[in-house]
């Protein structure tokens, strides 16, 4: 769509998925006190579960960029003032878009073939618990469907989600 996007996620284990889905950089942040990318962030779209720590962040933005805080996460967002008054940074809030937005997004999902990265795992006790091995030893970096009446802990392709029952798990870490 005619930006260039980079991805920055605690775990180097994202990387190929993040490019393959089109980034142009991946930043790796756990253990860094100090990222470097090619050139200044001119947008910066927070979509993570807590407040990220602002100091890695605020280095990379171009002056006047622009912070969207797109979680609701119970605490304070805490950019310090310094990096707003010095870079002349914008936080900007956004609500949830119209319903007439979404389907239009969901439309052009749909015809531009876009499809949310999964790994299925089967519907019982077995699969459950292979989920969550995966998750907590592999690292998640697709989200778990468990796909009913597949009788395996781990389903290798389920093309036709429509012809089985889901239940989707949306645990992120655990």
């Amino acid at each position: 769509m005619g930006c260039e996007v980079v991805v920055f996620s605690r775990i180097e284990e994202k990387r190929n998925v993040a490019i393959s889905l089109g980034a142009n950089e991946y930043c790796a942040t756990k253990g860094y006190r100090r990222l470097h990318l090619s050139k200044p962030l001119n947008y910066l779209l927070v979509t993570s579960s807590v407040s990220p720590a602002w100091a890695l962040y605020t280095p990379l933005l171009a002056p006047g960029a622009v912070v969207y805080p797109l979680t609701l996460e119970g605490s304070t967002t805490q950019i310090p003032a310094k990096d707003i008054i010095l870079k002349s940074l914008r936080v900007q809030g956004r609500v949830i878009a119209t319903k007439k937005v979404q389907v239009e997004m969901l439309e052009w999902t749909a015809r531009e073939g876009i499809r949310p990265a999964t790994k299925m795992f089967g519907l019982d006790a077995a699969g459950l618990e292979h989920a969550f091995w995966w998750m907590k030893q592999v690292g998640m970096v697709e989200r778990p469907v468990l796909v009913a009446g597949v009788g395996s802990t781990e389903v290798d392709d389920c093309e036709d989600l429509e012809s089985v029952s889901t239940v989707f798990v949306g645990v992120d870490s655990i």
